[in-house]
C-alpha cells in the first residue's frame, strides 16, 4: 500500500512560510488541506494522514488553542474523510483510507531535556496519555479508518498514545487498526519542528531517548499493532539497514502478521533546509526496499510531494508479486500475502478491511522477552539462538534489602543511589530491582524520582528494571516513567479474584510482566499442593481472562533457593513444567 506524502511541505509550497501551525489551517483554511489530500490521492496514496500532527492540547496550548483541540481533530478527520470518500466514488475497485495521525508531541515524558537536573520532565505520562485520549476520540468521531501514531522519539510518549487508544477502544466499543512509525536519528527538522528528527547527525539506530530498535519493540509488544515501520530521519536508502533489522525484529517479537511500513524523507536537507532528492530517484531508492522484501506499506515524510508519491506508487505496482525473496521470516502476511517478499497493495488492503489489527501468530514455545535501552531475552528459541536461562536481578538498590541504599533515599542523595545501580550492572546484573517500601518514605514519589534519574544513567538504564511493590500506586508510578518493558514484582489472588484480574489488567495497559506470589484469600502457600492450587489459579486467570501471555508470567513460590537437594525443591520443576512449558525465569541475587 502507498501512503501520502508530507502535509508541511505542501503547504509551505501553496501558502508560504507564513501559514503558520498547519494543523490550524483545518479550521481557517479547510480548501487547502482538502485539495492537497486530493494531490496526493490522484498520484495514487492508498492511505492519507489527517492534518493533525501536532493538534494535541499540550502543543495547541503554546499556540493559544487549547480550547479547540476537539475542533481542530474533528475537521482534520472530516476533510481527509470527505476526500478519500470521493475518490473510492470514484474508483470502487481501489479502496482509499484515512489515518489519523498522533504525531509525539512538543514535550517528552521519557527523559530530561535539561542536563542540570535529570530527574525533571517535561510532562507526565498522565497528561499525555489523556491529551492522545482527546485527540484521538475527536479523530475517530471525524471518521478515520486507522490510527498513524509517527515520529515516535520517546518510547514513554508512544507507550501513553497507545494507552490512550486502548482507553478509546474501551469507551468506544470499536479498536481500529493502529500502525506505529518511530525516527532512528538525530538533529531536528526543518519542517516539522522539534517532532520529526532529520537533521545531519550521526545515525545511531537508537531512538532519540536512546532506546535500540528491538528493545522499542519489545516495549510495545503487549499492544496489538496492524504495522510498524520507521518514517522521517533520512531518505530511503540510509533507511534500508534499519529497515532489515526491524522487520527480522518486528516478525519476531510481534509476530508474523504485523506489517512493515516506511515514509522516509527525500534526502537530507541542506543547510537552507531543503531537500533535494527528485521523485525519480526517491522512486528509485524505494524499489530497492520493496525488491529486497523490506517493506509492506510505503510513503513520503519530509520534503515528499505529489510528484514523489506518484512515483513511488508506479515502483509499488511495478513492483506487484514480482518482488525477490525478501528477508528471512518475512513472507507470511494478513490477508493471504504472497510468499515473496511483500504482499501486493490489494493483501494489505484486505488486511486493513478487516477492521482490526492482524492476528499475530507465532510457532514454538515464547521467550521471556524484557527491555530498558537495550533488549534482554529469557529463554526459548530466538532467532536461532535460546536466550540466557537465569536471569541475574540485582537488589542492592532496595530500601528493604540495604540500610545503605534506605539512608541515601532519606538523604535525597539520588547521585550515590544511582551509583550503586550502576555497579549492580557492571556487575553483572541483568535486571535491576527496585524497591522503596518504607514506612518512612513517600514511596511513590521516591519510585518516580529515582527512575526518572536511573533512566538518565546509560549504563543502567540499558537494563530492563524489575518494580518491586505489592502497592499499584507504586507500581503504577514506576510504569508510567520507564521506557523500557518491566516486571511488576508482585500481585497475588490475597485480596480475591477480581482485585486480582483488575491489578493484572491495569499493568497490561503498559506493556509489563508481572511475579505472581503464591498467596491467596487463605494465605501464603505452605506446601507442594497448596503451590500448585495457587500457581494453576492464577495462570488460568491471567492467560484466559487477563490477556497474558506465558512467557509474561513468572511465579514466587515462596522457596528461596534454585537448588538444594531436597525433594521438595524438585517437586517445585513440576510447576514450572506444568504451567510454564519447562521455562525458568528468575534467579535473584541479593547483594
Amino acid at each position: 500500500m502507498v501512503l501520502d506524502g508530507a502535509m508541511g511541505t505542501m503547504v509551505q509550497e501553496l501558502a508560504g512560510s507564513d501559514a503558520g501551525l498547519c494543523d490550524l489551517l483545518n479550521l481557517s483554511d479547510p480548501l487547502l488541506i482538502g485539495g492537497i489530500h486530493a494531490r496526493y490521492l490522484e498520484a495514487g496514496a492508498n492511505i492519507i494522514e489527517t492534518n493533525t500532527f501536532s493538534a494535541n492540547r499540550l502543543t495547541l496550548e503554546g499556540h493559544g488553542f487549547a480550547d479547540r483541540v476537539a475542533e481542530i481533530n474533528l475537521r482534520g478527520a472530516q476533510i481527509a474523510r470527505e476526500q478519500a470518500d470521493r475518490f473510492n466514488a470514484l474508483d470502487k475497485g481501489n479502496p482509499r483510507y484515512v489515518a489519523g495521525v498522533l504525531g509525539p508531541g512538543s514535550k517528552a515524558a521519557g527523559f530530561s531535556t535539561d542536563v542540570e537536573h535529570p530527574g525533571a520532565r517535561g510532562v507526565t505520562f498522565g497528561l499525555l496519555a489523556e491529551a492522545y485520549l482527546e485527540q484521538a476520540r475527536a479523530l475517530q468521531e471525524g471518521g478515520v479508518d486507522l490510527f498513524l501514531v509517527e515520529t515516535v522519539y520517546d518510547t514513554v510518549n508512544a507507550k501513553a498514545a497507545l494507552f490512550a487508544l486502548g482507553r478509546l477502544n474501551e469507551e468506544s466499543g470499536v479498536a481500529l487498526p493502529v500502525m506505529l512509525s518511530a525516527t532512528v536519528n538525530s538533529g531536528s527538522c526543518n519542517e516539522c519542528g522539534s517532532g520529526c528528527l532529520s537533521g545531519n547527525g550521526v545515525l545511531s539506530g537508537r531512538l532519540l531517548c536512546g532506546q535500540e530498535l528491538e528493545a522499542f519493540l519489545i516495549s510495545v509488544s503487549h499492544f496489538p499493532l496492524w504495522s510498524v515501520g520507521l518514517n522521517c530521519s533520512f531518505g530511503p536508502e540510509s533507511m534500508k539497514p534499519y529497515l532489515r533489522q526491524l522487520r527480522l525484529a518486528a516478525k519476531r517479537i510481534l509476530g508474523e502478521g504485523v506489517l512493515v511500513s516506511a515514509h522516509p524523507n527525500a534526502g537530507l536537507p541542506d543547510l537552507m533546509g531543503r531537500y533535494s532528492q527528485t521523485p525519480q530517484i526517491m522512486a528509485g531508492h524505494v524499489r530497492e526496499l520493496l525488491q529486497e522484501g523490506l517493506v509492506d506499506i510505503v510513503g513520503g515524510c519530509c520534503g515528499t510531494t505529489p510528484e514523489h508519491i506518484r512515483e513511488i506508487a508506479k515502483v509499488v505496482e511495478e513492483a506487484g508479486l514480482e518482488t525477490g525473496g525478501g528477508v528471512e521470516g518475512s513472507n507470511v502476511l494478513p490477508g493471504g500475502g504472497s510468499a515473496s517478499g511483500i504482499g501486493s497493495a490489494a493483501d494489505s488492503a484486505n488486511a486493513l478491511s478487516a477492521g482490526s489489527a492482524s492476528k499475530n501468530r507465532f510457532a514454538g514455545q515464547r521467550p521471556l522477552m524484557l527491555s530498558g535501552l537495550e533488549p534482554l531475552v529469557a529463554g526459548g528459541d530466538v532467532g536461532g539462538g535460546a536466550g540466557a536461562f537465569f536471569v541475574n536481578v540485582g537488589e542492592r538498590t532496595n530500601v528493604a534489602g540495604s540500610r545503605k541504599f534506605l539512608r541515601l533515599i532519606k538523604d535525597k542523595d539520588y547521585t550515590a543511589a544511582v551509583e550503586i545501580a550502576r555497579m549492580q550492572a557492571e556487575g553483572g546484573a541483568m535486571v535491576v530491582d527496585v524497591n522503596m517500601d518504607d514506612g518512612m518514605l513517600d514511596a511513590v514519589a521516591e519510585m518516580r524520582e529515582f527512575l526518572n534519574r536511573l533512566v538518565a544513567e546509560p549504563e543502567v538504564a540499558r537494563l530492563p528494571v524489575m518494580i518491586d511493590s505489592s502497592r499499584w500506586e507504586v507500581q503504577k508510578a514506576a510504569l508510567e516513567v520507564l521506557p523500557g518493558k518491566s516486571v511488576v514484582n508482585s500481585i497475588s489472588l490475597k485480596e480475591g479474584e477480581e482485585h486480582f484480574l483488575w491489578q493484572a489488567r491495569e499493568i497490561r495497559k503498559y506493556g509489563a510482566a508481572v511475579v505472581v506470589m503464591a498467596f491467596d484469600e487463605l494465605g501464603q502457600a505452605d506446601s507442594f499442593e497448596r503451590r500448585v492450587e495457587i500457581c494453576s489459579r492464577a495462570y488460568r486467570l491471567l492467560t484466559q481472562k487477563a490477556g497474558y501471555g506465558a512467557e509474561d508470567i513468572i511465579f514466587d513460590t515462596n522457596i528461596f533457593p534454585v537448588g538444594t537437594g531436597r525433594r521438595s525443591t524438585g517437586r517445585m520443576r513440576w510447576i514450572f513444567s506444568g504451567l510454564l512449558h519447562g521455562f525458568v525465569r528468575i534467579y535473584r541475587v541479593w547483594g
